[in-house]
């Protein structure tokens, strides 16, 4: 058998099982065949996938890796995903023991996922059995982690719980989606090597900023999204201050027009090696005019509290729902600015400036993107402007 084996051959006989309950089983008894650099391949992805459908699937995993033990060795991503399906929402996880069992046996794991959203539904940390939570916290500790993302948790009560979930001090990309950071007095993560933050907080990034601390000086790239519960824009100032010595690829999400209102005040000017800007919101509902008039307006102000001597593209991305028609068929002042601002001399280095547009309403989709296209005639003359439907 040759030394790599054709991982297409390896889905298509997973796929030829189908709903068969000893997949696992199966896959085992042609694994053993394999030679190791394919058994390193096949397993070097592991994702534990909980739903109402296959609460036995943990258990198939645990019994291949007792089988064979060696290949708990090759394991460097691992995910647990809940997933809820057509489960009501306030149904609890099922969660099988078997699942604690099989991180015990990881000792290798590179990055971990550990996403308790599901279906967008509350958050589910309170309900994950203590055993697990144990488990989960001691692969986070002993694993040399060198990629964390943490979704749906929620609020992690206890600061020492909390704390040896981000233990790793190999940490280079971090994701908190969906989750409380406690106020942390001792317990502090000795993180030295970040460069990747994606953070969807459940609370001001003031807390976050607290606990990290120097950490964040060699952060390259942060996507940060502005959330019902994130707080005033002194936060989003304090985490941009922090990073500004190393950032070079800042995206910023609204999650509501509240949010974008504020962020008029919050300046860029610090990040002098910020290459790339991503800017994303939904805009939808009434008055469409106000809302589209305020994203506009607050990336034109955005861009003119920056260093624009590095900024080389530029993405601006919408999601634009039912009633925006009105307010994109209609002139809107901030336009004009944004276009005399991307053309003129202060953005000399701009190699790419992105409009992506996502429609909740294709009907009137095409009309809707012509005009858009249409909003910055002279960043279009110099030939570093693009339009795309996403």
């Amino acid at each position: 058998m040759s030394s790599h084996f054709p991982q297409e051959l390896i889905a298509k006989f997973i796929e030829e099982i189908g709903p068969d309950p000893n997949t696992l089983r199966s896959c085992s008894l042609v694994c053993r065949a394999f030679t190791a650099s394919s058994q390193r391949s096949i397993f070097s992805e592991v994702t534990i996938v909980i739903t109402p459908e296959t609460p036995t699937a943990a258990e198939h995993l645990l019994d291949v890796l007792l089988q064979s033990p060696h290949l708990a060795g090759h394991v460097r991503s691992l995910k647990i995903v809940v997933v809820h399906n057509r489960q009501p929402f306030d149904q609890p996880i099922i969660w099988s023991p078997a699942t604690a069992s099989i991180l015990g046996l990881l000792h290798r794991v590179k990055s971990f996922t550990l996403d308790l959203l599901g279906r967008r539904t509350k958050p589910e940390w309170g309900g994950v059995p203590k055993k697990l939570k144990v488990a989960i916290r001691g692969l986070c500790h002993q694993s040399p982690l060198e990629s964390l993302h943490l979704i749906g948790l929620g609020l992690v009560p206890d600061p020492a719980e909390f704390s040896q979930l981000v233990t790793s001090s190999a940490l280079k990309e971090l994701s908190f989606v969906g989750v409380t950071i406690p106020r942390l007095s001792e317990h502090r993560p000795e993180t030295k090597c970040l460069t990747k933050c994606r953070l969807e907080l459940g609370s001001s990034p003031l807390d976050f900023v607290a606990i990290w601390g120097d950490s964040l000086s060699t952060v390259r790239s942060l996507h940060f999204l502005w959330g019902q519960d994130t707080g005033s824009h002194l936060g989003l100032q304090m985490l941009l201050n922090a990073v500004s010595p190393s950032l070079e690829d800042l995206h910023l999400e609204y999650h509501t027009q509240f949010s974008l209102r504020k962020s008029h005040t919050v300046s860029l000017t610090d990040l002098t090696k910020l290459r790339r800007l991503e800017l994303h919101v939904n805009i939808s509902g009434q008055p469409a005019s106000v809302h589209l008039y305020n994203f506009v307006r607050a990336l034109t102000e955005l861009l003119e509290a920056s260093c624009s001597a590095s900024l080389s593209t530029l993405v601006i991305s919408m999601t634009l729902g039912f009633f925006v028609h009105e307010a994109v068929t209609q002139p809107i002042r901030p336009w004009p600015l944004l276009d005399g601002l991307l053309s003129g001399p202060r953005f000399l280095a701009l190699r790419n400036v992105e409009l992506r547009v996502k429609l909740s309403y294709p009907p009137r989709g095409a009309q809707l993107f012509e005009i858009l296209r249409a909003q910055l005639p002279r960043t279009r003359a110099r030939g570093i402007f693009q339009c795309n439907e996403v």
